[in-house]
């Protein structure tokens, strides 16, 4: 609204002071154009979001996952099969329970894999949309910056011709002060002369 206030005026003070502005007037059609400032963030939010590759990252929490229960499985039938050769190697109830609770104890150890392997894919993947975040916020960053400046030159190439009209007209009433400085001078002169006659 103020852009379109200040437009209306330096449009009016263009036709009353069109032989004396330099270059080219303002551009009345000289609007803020958001829809391409909308677009061009879209597409740079896109291109961020676009260079994350869920298919990849489901893959490898997939291969993550089968690798956790393969290596649960393996614990889990290791587990079975030494208590299976402590019962079948002892024949003393004393050797029976040792074999049942060392076999228990690995089992115990082929839980944890799971969760544990779990709590490292959350976590890598926090970290990867936390990277993707910061990528995201530093483009929008960039590409607004971009869009300021940009905003900025047209704003100044708009205004550049009154910036010249004023520089001149400031120039001129200088040049004007002086002579009239210079002239007062001089009538001073001649009316000191004329009074000493």
């Amino acid at each position: 609204q103020q852009w379109k206030t200040i437009t209306s005026y330096l449009t009016k003070r263009e036709r009353e002071h069109k032989e004396h502005v330099i270059g080219e007037g303002i551009n009345t059609d000289f609007v803020y154009d958001r829809t391409r400032l909308l677009d061009a963030i879209g597409k740079e939010a896109e291109r961020v979001v676009k260079s994350y590759d869920k298919h990849n990252e489901a893959s490898q929490i997939a291969e993550n996952a089968k690798n956790a229960v393969t290596a649960s499985m393996a614990v889990e039938i290791g587990a079975v099969g030494l208590g299976a050769l402590i019962t079948i190697l002892a024949s003393t109830a004393a050797a029976d329970i040792t074999g049942i609770i060392a076999a228990s104890v690995v089992a115990a150890l082929g839980l944890f894999i799971v969760p544990t392997k779990r709590r490292k894919a959350k976590t890598e993947l926090h970290e990867k949309l936390a990277a993707l975040r910061v990528k995201l916020v530093k483009s929008l960053t960039d590409e607004f910056e971009k869009e300021i400046k940009q905003s900025q030159q047209r704003i100044e190439d708009a205004i550049s011709p009154y910036t010249r009209f004023i520089r001149a007209e400031t120039n001129n009433i200088e040049k004007i002060q002086a002579e009239l400085k210079e002239a007062s001078v001089e009538i001073y002169k001649l009316q000191t002369e004329v009074e000493s006659w």
